[in-house]
């Protein structure tokens, strides 16, 4: 598809219903503007009266000058609808075109309207598809009518045609053009190193990768690192993203280069671009990030982690010193960010950027509130959300209520009785059965039994409000598991940064270096930070290094072949492909398999091993460990094989992390402390207590049965002594 790159994707998503995909299309309209459709999904969207409407949010950025714009829905429906049923399409809830749906009478139709260009003003724009579905004259049966739907189809999406203000974009909008900065982005850019690129340079590559992935964090797959000849080959639109010493490159790039870096000796140096490329005369974006040596190059990429420097690059050229990313760290620290307060046990939906929500009017409506959890984290008892709400006047009759749902799973629902107004609290626990890391999705649902049957009653005094003070109360352990669903859980160190040295082939061809891409962006996904070392010298990395991304390519690690023996691995790579003592391996696993595992060795260091007799099935296995359709997601498969055909096979294999004695007496108390808090502990300290005292009584009444005892002991032998006084007494008087 011949297309004509724009500066800058205008759309965001954001959306009511999960998994949406943004997949714009551009194509030449004249020298200067350009054209895009934007889907607005990536599923059939199903309405029904309760779920009446879709709404989809689209940037116009300011550097754009929207010319023409048309919004186009495509949809079927049932049968079974009335003619009164009407689609109406709406931008900031203003109506630009309504089609009564039965007309065409064939359960299936299209409508489009033209937004005029002087509505699309820079900023956001809320795009909505609302239906009225009528299957029954009864209204109050209308809404439980399971015939009574309408299907958005996935094919829908806005028409855009605009000019760029600006061709040539400055740093300062990074990471557009490369990545778009919407909620729903997707990649624009391959991301290029030398041929003979040196382990600091690849390093540079992930770090660039790494904030890249920040921005798009859904899209890991889209990431691609390439060496400059293997890029040359390619006939990719994409922008690019160059990083690597001057001295490195051919030709033009070259010459440029090494001049430009003159001018900032001892700085790393990020320099912008926009070109027309005279043999498809289409516009691309070049970012390059060099310095005179690897510590340089990676002093640039580094820069572009600190949004608060990147906001100051107005021009095309910024020099990069060491001062300034100190600085810039510095600057980071100061502000809190929400996981720093989440580390303390409290984190509110205002820090989330979440705002006051009201649901008015409703028959069926929610809100959804999203928390990434740490990789590292598993939640304890008594984690949850302590919600603050209000609602208004509801009579019994009206049925109102609200359902909390935790990741799918309803926990509670409450009725909403009263004249309301009033500020009231909902505890929330999460379910216990949430894995390691596992996102928190919460969706807070208001319900009315009954409205009245009558179109156009809309009693305003029907709403709730979720108070964004509301709190997610987070107390938790950090928890370490080699399962493959939890990457990057084993790499996780701090404040949820994710560190690990890759060890990658001495000539690592496209797909091993777009395999090593994809897990830097798949483990930049929620993480605050991502250091990712690069080295090739295998044997020596094994001595210093406790966190390890291993890539075996044909059997080419001495470092894998040295664990075969030393650790006795279940699977390796041998020369003659696959090989294993401990399970059956089919001939054609062992000469076209590969092998994915994530392992703690005996001597404490966290590995991730990916074997493969080929490249391209290396990429393949990075991927199918990724995706979590392939891998089952849990927290007990930490090892799988992969077939040439892709299929999957998980083994039964596990390791359990090094644990210090600190951790130990750590875990050792936890547990106690937990297990007090029980109902079966609470029973045993009622017991224990109980027996104690009657212990306590009986040696109480022993002692003092002993000391009574002893003292009618004492007496009777004082009475014995008085009687023998009293007797010689009386025998010396009766001789007298």
């Amino acid at each position: 598809m011949k297309s004509v790159y724009r500066a800058l994707k205008v759309m965001i998503a954001l959306v009511f219903a999960v998994g949406f995909l943004v997949m714009p299309i551009a194509n030449t309209a004249d020298a200067s503007s350009q054209v895009q459709n934007t889907f607005l999904t990536g599923e059939d969207v199903t309405l029904t009266p309760s779920t009446n409407q879709f709404d989809y949010y689209l940037k116009v950025p300011e550097r754009l000058e929207v010319q023409q714009a048309e919004f186009q829905v495509y949809y079927r429906y049932s049968t079974e609808l009335m003619p009164e049923s009407s689609l109406t399409l709406f931008m900031d809830g203003r109506p630009y075109g309504s089609v009564r749906l039965t007309d065409e009478g064939n359960g299936r139709g299209q409508f489009k309207a033209v937004i005029p260009a002087k509505d699309l003003t820079p900023g956001y724009h809320q795009f909505s598809v609302r239906v009225l579905t009528v299957s029954t004259m009864d209204l109050c049966l209308n809404n439980e009518d399971p015939a009574n739907w309408l299907v958005l189809d996935k094919s829908s999406f806005i028409h855009m045609k605009y000019q760029p203000k600006q061709v040539n974009v400055p740093l300062k909008y990074f990471p557009e053009p490369f990545v778009q900065s919407t909620l729903a982005p997707a990649w624009q850019v391959d991301v290029v190193v030398p041929d003979q690129a040196t382990d600091g340079e690849l390093r540079a590559a992930s770090k660039v990768i790494a904030v890249l992935s920040k921005h798009a964090p859904a899209d890991y797959r889209e990431a691609t690192l390439l060496a400059y000849s293997d890029w040359k080959k390619l006939s990719s639109n994409r922008h690019v993203i160059v990083v690597g010493k001057s001295s490195s490159y051919p030709g033009e790039w070259k010459e440029n280069l090494g001049s430009l870096q003159k001018q900032y000796k001892g700085k790393g140096v990020l320099h912008q671009m926009t070109v027309t490329e005279a043999e498809d005369s289409m516009d691309r974006t070049y970012l390059f990030v060099m310095g005179e040596n690897d510590q340089l190059v990676e002093q640039a990429a580094q820069a572009l982690h600190y949004p608060l420097l990147v906001q100051q690059m107005s021009g095309h050229t910024e020099a990069v010193s060491a001062e300034m990313l100190t600085q810039a760290s510095n600057m980071q620290k100061m502000k809190p960010t929400f996981l720093q307060k989440a580390e303390k046990g409290k984190v509110t939906l205002k820090d989330l950027s979440y705002n006051q929500v009201s649901l008015s009017n409703f028959t069926s409506e929610s809100i959804t509130y999203v928390f990434n959890t740490p990789h590292d984290w598993s939640y304890r008892k008594g984690a949850g959300l302590r919600l603050f709400y209000q609602h208004g006047k509801l009579e019994e009759k009206d049925r109102g209520s609200m359902t909390v749902v935790v990741n799918g799973t309803p926990v509670t629902s409450v009725p909403l009785i009263g004249e309301g107004g009033a500020r009231q609290e909902l505890f929330v626990p999460f379910p216990s059965t949430l894995r390691i890391g596992e996102p928190i999705t919460i969706t807070v649902q208001a319900n009315q039994g009954e409205r009245e049957c009558i179109l156009g009653v809309n009693g305003v005094d029907k709403y709730i409000t979720i108070l964004p003070d509301s709190q997610l109360v987070l107390p938790h352990d950090v928890s370490k598991t080699a399962a493959l669903a939890s990457f990057p859980n084993m790499f996780v160190q701090g404040e949820n940064e994710v560190g690990a040295t890759a060890v990658l082939s001495d000539k690592p061809d496209k797909t091993e270096l777009t395999a090593f891409a994809q897990l830097v962006a798949a483990a930049s996904k929620h993480a605050q930070r991502v250091d990712i070392d690069v080295r090739r010298d295998h044997m020596n990395v094994a001595e210093m290094d406790d966190k390890l991304w291993v890539f075996d390519l044909g059997s080419q690690s001495k470092l894998v072949q040295n664990w075969a023996t030393e650790q006795k691995m279940p699977v390796y790579m041998s020369k003659d492909g696959l090989v294993s003592n401990d399970i059956p391996l089919s001939d054609e696993m062992k000469a076209s398999g590969a092998f994915i595992q994530q392992r703690f060795m005996k001597n404490g260091q966290a590995v991730l091993m990916v074997s493969a007799g080929n490249s391209e099935l290396m990429q393949s296995a990075v991927e199918t460990m990724l995706n979590p359709k392939k891998v089952t997601p849990d927290n007990s498969v930490e090892a799988i094989l992969l077939s040439a055909q892709l299929d999957t096979i998980e083994l039964p294999f596990t390791s359990k992390p090094p644990v210090s004695f600190v951790e130990e007496m750590k875990s050792r108390t936890t547990d106690a402390v937990q297990h007090i808090d029980s109902y079966n502990g609470r029973m045993v300290i009622a017991v224990s207590v109980f027996g104690l005292t009657v212990l306590i009584v009986l040696i109480l009444l022993i002692r003092f049965w002993r000391k009574k005892n002893h003292l009618d002991q004492a007496e009777q032998q004082q009475q014995n002594q008085e009687d023998t006084k009293n007797l010689s007494r009386t025998e010396r008087h009766h001789k007298r």
